[in-house]
This record gives structure tokens, sequence and C-alpha cells, in this order.
């Protein structure tokens, strides 16, 4: 175990052969340290910030990867059958919503002309549903059905987020080249580290108000924004194909909040009303 901040900054400033390799080593060290308290976030941005440039083979940048990552970063994919997409999962019907926190984007300029700039491509792939732009979003957590989650325990848990994700200053991020996935469409998000920092922090601050047997999902986590959901279920090689004639697109933007929503889907479509904010660092 290490004692003290001053420990922990020798063990993350130290020399590290790749900024991969560093990043993991480090956030294990701060991790034991610390756990998942608030200095213990502002420690991981600080090792953000400290890692070497220098990449090893596994963690190299894509144009040095081998082919096959290559072309997964240009939109191309594995995948070879499609799933449709809206079936009911577990607890879902018609009528019953969901409150969990998304990164949304209505007021994000950058990734509305980036979804704008695959629209021709979505005409294409007739396979998927595309998401109105106004319903774009990054899922990060889920707390609970509404009808399950009394209201007083969904305010205190914004509570507890917003004291956490103070802690975290704003990200940037990037997001696309969009690329063929089993159910939807997706445009990845990177970096994923980050973005992982952001939900476990939310993840911390469900805990705290309900106990760490209540907070659901996995702790894995791949973030993207969809374009699109699947409508049908079938072979793939059309749809990559199809994407693989349109030119792979990024974009760039700066995240400052998170939005806890109430979610439906009753009309093959995510749709929400925003039930509160946290913001990122104390941002406003």
């Amino acid at each position: 175990m290490i004692q003290g901040v001053a420990s922990v900054k020798t063990a993350i400033l130290a020399p590290a052969r790749c900024s991969g390799c560093g990043l993991v080593e480090r956030y294990s060290l701060v991790r034991a340290a610390y756990g998942t308290s608030a200095i213990g976030y502002r420690i991981l941005h600080l090792v953000r910030r400290q890692v070497s440039p220098v990449m090893c083979r596994r963690h190299a940048a894509p144009e040095r990867q081998m082919p096959r990552e290559r072309s997964k970063m240009a939109g191309m994919t594995d995948v070879t059958e499609l799933r449709e997409h809206w079936y009911w999962r577990p607890g879902w019907r018609v009528g019953r919503s969901f409150y969990t926190w998304h990164i949304t984007f209505a007021d994000a300029s950058s990734v509305v002309d980036l979804a704008q700039q695959y629209a021709a491509a979505l005409g294409d792939l007739q396979e998927y549903d595309p998401v109105p732009l106004r319903w774009l979003h990054l899922t990060m957590q889920g707390i609970g059905f509404t009808d399950e989650t009394e209201r007083r325990t969904v305010d205190q848990i914004v509570e507890a987020a917003r004291g956490r994700l103070a802690a975290i200053p704003p990200v940037d991020i990037t997001i696309g080249p969009a690329q063929i996935d089993t159910e939807a469409l997706k445009l990845p998000v990177q970096p994923v580290e980050a973005l992982t920092g952001i939900r476990d922090a939310i993840r911390a601050a469900i805990a705290d108000v309900r106990g760490e047997d209540k907070v659901t999902e996995s702790p894995d986590y791949r973030p993207h924004v969809s374009l699109g959901y699947t409508n049908t279920t079938g072979p793939a090689r059309r749809a990559v194909e199809a994407l693989a004639r349109h030119t792979p697109r990024t974009t760039q933007m700066t995240v400052e909040a998170v939005a806890l929503i109430d979610l439906n889907r009753d009309h093959k479509m995510y749709q929400w009303t925003t039930v509160a904010e946290a913001h990122l660092g104390g941002h406003r």
C-alpha cells in the first residue's frame, strides 16, 4: 500500500517506457491507495498528463498497428451478422422508463455536424434506423426503472455525483469514425480511460447512496455514440460494404457535464427528459 500523496506522486511521475502501460500501472497504484475518493480522481487526472508519450507495440497509435487494427479504425469491422435492436430487454415494456446518466449533444454542434456528414452513409444502410439529431447520446451508467426508484434516492445520487465529478476536469474527446456493430452504426469515442473515469465516479456516487450491490451494469465500458440502430436480423456484409464506400470522419469536443435523464424507448427510439446535470470540475 502506498502511503501519502507525495509517495503516490513520486510513483506516477517515474519514467515509463510506454504511455499505455504507464496508465495501467499508475491507475492501479492510485486505486490501491485511494480507491474512488475525490483525491484519487484528482491524482488520476495528474497521471493522464504525466505519462510518457512513447508507445509500445501493444498501445501503438492506429497508424502503427497491424492492418487489421487500422481497418477497424477506418470503420471496417469483424461483425458478420446483424441483430434487430428493438426487442424488449428484461424489465422493459411499453410506457416504462429508466433513470440513467448520459452525455447528450443537443448543444454540441461538432457532433451534430458529424452525424449530418454521415447522413449519406445512413441513406445506403437500409438495415439501420437513423437516430434523430436531438437524441444523439453517449450512454454512461443506469440507475433503475423510474417506477422502482424513489425520487429522493435519485436526488441523493445527483448530489453525490456532483461532488465526485467536481473533482474531475472537463475531458477532450474524439468521436468516430463510424463502425458497423451487431445492433448499431456506432462512433467509438476516445480516450476510453478518461470516460471510464467519469463513469466510475458516477458508479461510486450510486454506491454511496444505495450500496455497491445496487450498482447495475458491468464495469467494463466501450464508449460510443450510435448514429442508427438495426431494424433487421441477417448478414452484415452488405452494410459493411456500403459503409466502406464512404469517407471515415471524426470530430472533437470537450465534455463538461453529464445528464441524468428519464429515458423511454416506446417508439423504437431513445427519447428522454433531463432530470439533472452534474458538471465536471465544477464548471457551469
